[in-house]
């Protein structure tokens, strides 16, 4: 298969990849585009018009495709055979429910209460989770497995992991801080005590996710950064 064109070069890709890897390709590609509707274009959307219907789209969009995703991992199980929307290995498929569960929680809790939740902090945690930073995490699997992988265009790919790494410890570490913090203060002074705790805990489910999360991009930009030193002392000899 003649690489020599960056046309070719995706073309032989998916022609050489085995079925497993384009289904995995694939679902990474709907994500992002979720990701993207849902907890990007929608709340920014929002944020610039003040337009409440953004924001309800936004919501019952991701609550959808939450309710949606969560039962093909039901159905994987059942079947013992991978129909999920993730593609992901099934060590992981518990991990996945448990994160879609916590995200319809907060989804419809924000939807059942109205105008009593501040509309403008749900669009900021949207964009932390799903818009600026779980969406880069996708786009890097998409990289990892087609011609721009780090075997290929190794400071392409160094360069999204710089720049996913940033967006993860600035979005899912210190901004979510902040976040959570005004989130425990809006409930425990609008809310009652049980409403409080059923807030809390998946907030507390998404923090354990993205300590998880960021020591996953240390990880993987420090291997990336060895595989490219790897790299260019291999051309030097």
């Amino acid at each position: 298969c003649d690489t020599t064109t960056k046309r070719n070069s995706w073309s032989c890709f998916w022609i050489e990849t085995a079925p497993s890897i384009r289904k995995m390709f694939v679902a990474s590609i709907a994500v992002i585009i979720e990701h993207m509707t849902n907890g990007c274009i929608l709340p920014v959307s929002f944020l610039l018009t003040g337009n409440p219907t953004y924001y309800n789209l936004a919501l019952y969009g991701e609550v959808a495709f939450m309710i949606y995703a969560t039962t093909l991992l039901l159905t994987s199980y059942a079947l013992q055979r991978d129909v999920s929307i993730e593609q992901m290995h099934p060590a992981v498929w518990h991990l996945l429910i448990l994160h879609h569960v916590a995200s319809m929680m907060l989804c419809i809790g924000c939807i059942m209460f109205g105008d009593v939740v501040p509309k403008q902090l749900v669009c900021y945690v949207l964009l932390a989770l799903l818009g600026l930073t779980s969406s880069l995490h996708y786009i890097g699997m998409i990289l990892d497995i087609g011609p721009l992988s780090l075997a290929n265009s190794p400071y392409i790919r160094v360069g999204h992991h710089v720049i996913c790494l940033l967006l993860q410890i600035i979005f899912r570490g210190v901004y979510w801080l902040r976040l959570t913090a005004l989130v425990f203060l809006h409930t425990l002074e609008v809310h009652s005590l049980w409403v409080l705790v059923a807030v809390m805990v998946p907030m507390l489910l998404f923090t354990a996710f993205n300590v998880d999360f960021i020591k996953f991009h240390v990880k993987a930009t420090r291997g990336c950064f060895r595989q490219m030193q790897q790299y260019n002392q291999f051309k030097q000899t």
